[in-house]
């Protein structure tokens, strides 16, 4: 398996640069420092309980264990948040993933040629255009985002091998979600090479 490819769904190959696992964690921590900033509850609900040995303790409340409905309200806001967390972490580290494609956008004279056919503006920004360049060229279908992504963590050591098959199925099934599609028996998934 080649850590510096990625082949997508309709077969067609691009050199790939992985992305550091400490770029993942300051995606994850950037957002939730934007939602607790504006206020939202980014902490988990806690409660308090004594132990068997008669010490109090401080455990996170889930479902089960909320009683009131002050409990109740707080556990909800703090899920409600927590989903936009991850929403918003991960459409960060797909626009991450994307950024990974070395490629050239200037240099491909028919991408050049079909954007312009399409009156779609190739932006001056190097970083938004190889993001156009991916969504338009590289990306052919909702499966290789996630395939995307795998590939980009795998080349930067955050999945191993053994993990990518795991990896890849845990960010199709999210962009099922986010996409409301639902995967094709035999469409080919974009592959690690």
């Amino acid at each position: 398996m080649d850590k510096n490819s990625f082949t997508n769904s309709a077969g067609k190959t691009f050199p790939i640069v992985g992305l550091s696992p400490m770029e993942i964690q300051r995606i994850r921590t950037s957002t939730e420092d934007k939602f607790r900033k504006a206020g939202k509850r980014v902490v988990r609900p806690t409660y308090k309980a004594m132990t068997a040995d008669g010490a109090e303790q401080t455990f996170e409340h889930n479902e089960n264990t909320v009683e009131t409905e002050e409990d109740k309200q707080a556990l909800a806001e703090y899920l409600a948040v927590e989903n936009e967390i991850t929403i918003e972490g991960n459409t960060k580290l797909s626009r991450a993933a994307m950024m990974c494609v070395d490629a050239d956008p200037t240099v491909d004279k028919r991408w050049k040629s079909r954007m312009a056919l399409l009156e779609i503006p190739i932006p001056d920004d190097e970083f938004e255009r190889l993001m156009l360049y991916v969504e338009t060229e590289v990306l052919k279908s909702v499966i290789d985002i996630a395939s995307l992504i795998t590939a980009v963590l795998y080349s930067g050591g955050t999945v191993d091998e053994d993990g990518v098959s795991a990896a890849e199925a845990a960010f199709r099934g999210e962009l099922s979600k986010l996409y409301g599609q639902k995967e094709a028996a035999g469409n080919p998934a974009g592959d690690v090479k």
